[in-house]
């Protein structure tokens, strides 16, 4: 039986919060049920300097740090609304289409919030991305929405990440996140320097990655999306007759 909501997400929080780089600044979670969640408040803002950025940079590079020996997470989570499915897989470059990009397809096509030609087009890319992503082996333990408003600071630290989806995945899937959100160029400079981006990420990995929260904003909010989604399946296409 599936967990409802709440304590789904209650135990997504309890997930990060239970790991060093990030123990701190998960807010507590003092009650779950199937009806409510309580957590600390935390004082904070969503201004994020460059030494915020820097900050959050290394907190998130520790917590990448964090290995598994496969892909998933002991539980399924939630980023917004929309279930993530953790299934402990091996392959990543199977993982994140099956697991990421299949799923959230067929809530859209089931809730007609996406064309059935754009699905079939983004289905098409699966050989791509799968080609483009099979070098990615590693493990790490992410936070899964990483985006300004869930991030607070107080003066130049974190203080808190909120709501967190979190899995074991190629932590790249994190900066992507971070980067389209309006995250700024200190904390991609900063994750570069602690932890190390590899070649291909911003040519190539990035628009793979970028199709994931895409694909959730046309089935959660449509409009404007759509256009960037479409624009990203040709990117993503055209990577893969070169």
């Amino acid at each position: 039986m599936s967990q409802r909501p709440a304590k789904r997400r209650c135990r997504s929080r309890l997930g990060c919060s239970s790991t060093s780089p990030t123990r701190g600044t998960v807010p507590d979670v003092y009650h779950a049920s199937d009806d409510l969640l309580l957590i600390a408040f935390v004082e904070g803002s969503s201004e994020l300097t460059p030494a915020v950025e820097r900050d959050a940079a290394d907190r998130l590079g520790a917590l990448h740090d964090q290995s598994a020996d496969a892909f998933g997470f002991p539980f399924d989570t939630l980023t917004g609304p929309i279930d993530q499915l953790n299934p402990w897989t091996d392959s990543w470059s199977r993982f994140y289409p099956d697991h990421r990009l299949e799923h959230v397809i067929e809530l859209a096509l089931s809730a007609g919030t996406i064309d059935p030609v754009r699905a079939d087009r983004l289905r098409e890319t699966y050989d791509t991305i799968e080609r483009l992503l099979s070098g990615r082996t590693r493990p790490g333990l992410i936070h899964g929405d990483v985006w300004r408003t869930n991030v607070l600071a107080d003066g130049d630290r974190v203080v808190a990440f909120l709501d967190p989806a979190c899995y074991y995945a190629d932590p790249e899937i994190e900066l992507v996140y971070a980067d389209w959100t309006g995250v700024g160029e200190a904390f991609l400079e900063r994750y570069d320097r602690v932890r190390g981006i590899d070649p291909g990420f911003f040519d190539r990995r990035r628009f793979v990655y970028r199709l994931y929260p895409l694909l959730i904003h046309v089935h959660l909010f449509g409009g404007q999306y759509a256009t960037e989604l479409e624009k990203t399946i040709d990117r993503v296409d055209a990577l893969g007759r070169s």
